[in-house]
């Protein structure tokens, strides 16, 4: 997983350097530096968490107090971008970052606490309503954060986190009616983006909810200015083909000028899948996919692991550390997963302008520092900890 995650790092320096080397403005190269600054200070971090001594592992009451106060810190963070920021963020980062974080870290404790609970495993789901519900608080108030500072779009990755979490728990907790609950969400939703489709443009610019971005989603050519982003995006895919623009994937052109593709706008961001696949062309793009779903499965595969070594252990706490690890990983995991189906749905027309970068290849900073890292601290920990054991 940690070899996954340095080739995709690596990729994205690579392309935020060619963006900045490809521009007449040597601005640009800002993007590339801020990218190779947050992935130097993260790899360092990691590095220092993973060769510290692990010593006595700490009891759940202890790391419930370090998970009570970094809700409280993503919290305050939220309410700063609320008063004093907008959708991009406040001071050049973004809270809603480091609040998936720590979302994700005490779901997943509230889920261990609750499979190593005899009441909890009753076929009642007041005791886990009950247990889940400092989660739930959490997520009402980051989602309520999100609507006043108008970023509707990290609303649908905290429902493709939902879904994961819920699946992921009734598999755990063998509860074959709320997988199936899961399976009939996902298909509704497949459902409704094919009726999406085929909606009328002026009535979908109706709707309360995102109805511009939905109007120039269906019909972009009717919105000169607000659909250029999705247009030019297209037409940077088209012309890179299956071996980049310069049919040599992107080789020859190392270097050079990259002006059509820097006309897009936020092409270091939300749109820099589209200049990966015109500078370096589709077949790249299958080396990208093939690489992002490596590292899905590599978290899967840790996730497992943590859940048998949980499973396995004699004791209380191990046992809660092990499905605690599992179920962080599975949370960190479907966030990834959401930010790879949001980039390359907005980037390939199959949803509208979400506006979230896609990890590892956008220059996002916060989202970094904030999520990747941690969540690779936390696999590359659980790891050496099963190797020790």
């Amino acid at each position: 997983m940690i070899a996954c995650a340095v080739v995709l790092l690596a990729a994205g320096l690579l392309l935020q350097l060619e963006l900045g080397t490809g521009a007449p403005d040597s601005a640009w190269l800002r993007h590339f530096q801020k990218t190779a600054a947050a992935v130097t200070l993260g790899t360092g971090l990691l590095g220092v968490w993973t060769a510290w001594p692990r010593g006595a592992q700490p009891a759940p009451a202890r790391v419930e107090a370090a998970l009570l106060a970094l809700a409280f810190v993503a919290v305050g963070a939220l309410l700063v971008q609320v008063g004093w920021g907008d959708e991009t963020g406040v001071f050049d980062l973004q809270p809603v970052e480091f609040a998936k974080l720590a979302l994700t870290a005490l779901c997943a404790h509230c889920i261990a606490l609750g499979l190593g609970s005899g009441d909890a495993r009753s076929r009642s789901l007041l005791p886990w309503l009950r247990l889940v519900a400092p989660a739930l608080l959490f997520a009402a108030l980051l989602a309520v954060a999100l609507v006043q500072v108008d970023d509707y779009s990290p609303l649908i990755l905290l429902l493709v986190w939902a879904a994961a979490m819920l699946l992921a728990w009734s598999c755990a907790a063998r509860r074959r009616g709320a997988a199936l609950a899961v399976a009939g969400l996902l298909c509704a939703g497949a459902a409704a983006l094919v009726l999406l489709r085929a909606a009328s443009p002026l009535e979908a610019e109706g709707w309360r909810f995102y109805g511009e971005r939905f109007g120039v989603w269906l019909d972009p050519a009717a919105h000169p200015h607000t659909g250029a982003q999705l247009l030019l995006g297209a037409q940077a895919i088209g012309a890179g083909g299956w071996s980049g623009i310069d049919s040599a994937f992107g080789l020859s052109a190392l270097g050079q000028g990259a002006a059509a593709a820097l006309a897009i706008p936020a092409v270091q961001d939300d749109f820099a899948p589209s200049f990966l696949l015109q500078r370096h062309g589709l077949l790249a793009g299958l080396g990208l996919w093939t690489l992002q779903a490596l590292f899905l499965c590599a978290l899967l595969h840790a996730a497992l692991r943590a859940w048998r070594a949980g499973a396995a252990a004699r004791n209380y706490h191990e046992a809660w550390r092990g499905r605690f690890r599992c179920f962080l990983l599975c949370g960190g995991g479907a966030f990834v997963l959401g930010h790879f189906l949001l980039s390359w749905g907005t980037n390939l027309a199959f949803f509208p302008v979400m506006g979230q970068p896609m990890s590892f290849l956008s220059a996002g900073g916060s989202h970094l520092l904030f999520f990747i890292f941690p969540l690779l601290a936390v696999a590359a920990a659980g790891e050496s900890t099963l190797e020790e054991n």
